[in-house]
């Protein structure tokens, strides 16, 4: 049976973007509809560059680098995904993707697992570096470093999850004998998604051994360029790698 992934945050020209109770009763609709899935992106800022390739025509057009309005409307994804879990039974809520490196990840880990206790282990994370280079200079973070970063912050995280008191040592993170409580639904950590497409990796890419301990993932290849979401999704699809999105578990 075929599962459909709704693209929920992007519906600006649909409902306004400050009626944020109609975009939860979308979910609601999906949900009775036998959606499986749905998916809220994010962006904190953006700056000017949003729109540096031309901004699209078409509104409905999808949300890609560089053709972006900068005050498209983003809302916070974990509040607006609290809101969905809280309303729904068995729908899947994903944040896909979420721009991880702009939080710290003690932070993260703690939203986190209290939004997958909130949905019942319905949550699917897809942490991501993203492309705004204004987006981490307004927050502070060093753009450049961002691909190092997560990888860290995987670890910082799968820490604060499965340890009591837990403790991180690496180059941009440290703490110890830290509790971080609660813990998530499952006892490793929600279950995540991992995938990339760059015309060009200028980052530094975070080490497969750290992804390779976070339990429940499921790892989607980078690809060497750009392709459409079909395209790169085909090539995803091998048989190391399910031929849709996973199962709930």
């Amino acid at each position: 049976m075929a599962r459909v992934v709704m693209v929920l945050s992007e519906n600006w020209t649909l409902i306004s973007p400050r009626d944020l109770p109609t975009l939860v009763d979308l979910a609601l609709v999906a949900e009775a509809a036998g959606v499986d899935t749905v998916m809220l992106s994010e962006h904190v800022v953006l700056g000017p560059s949003a729109g540096a390739a031309g901004r699209m025509e078409n509104p409905r057009d999808y949300a890609a680098p560089g053709n972006q309005d900068p005050d498209t409307p983003w809302p916070d994804s974990i509040v607006l995904a609290a809101a969905i879990a809280a309303r729904t039974r068995e729908l899947r809520v994903a944040l896909a993707a979420i721009i991880a490196p702009l939080r710290h990840p003690l932070l993260l880990a703690k939203q986190l697992a209290t939004l997958d206790l909130l949905a019942g282990g319905r949550l699917v994370v897809q942490p991501t570096v993203s492309w705004a280079a204004e987006e981490y200079a307004a927050l502070g973070v060093a753009f450049g470093r961002r691909g190092a970063i997560l990888d860290e912050q995987l670890e910082a995280m799968r820490a604060a999850w499965t340890q009591t008191p837990a403790a991180f040592a690496g180059a941009h993170f440290r703490f110890a004998d830290v509790y971080c409580e609660p813990k998530p639904y499952r006892p490793d950590a929600p279950r995540m998604w991992f995938g990339c497409a760059f015309p060009t990796a200028k980052l530094e890419p975070a080490q497969p051994s750290s992804r390779e301990r976070i339990p429940g993932q499921i790892a989607l290849p980078c690809t060497p360029a750009a392709p459409s979401p079909a395209t790169n999704w085909r090539r995803c699809a091998t048989k190391e790698h399910r031929s849709g999105p996973p199962t709930r578990s």
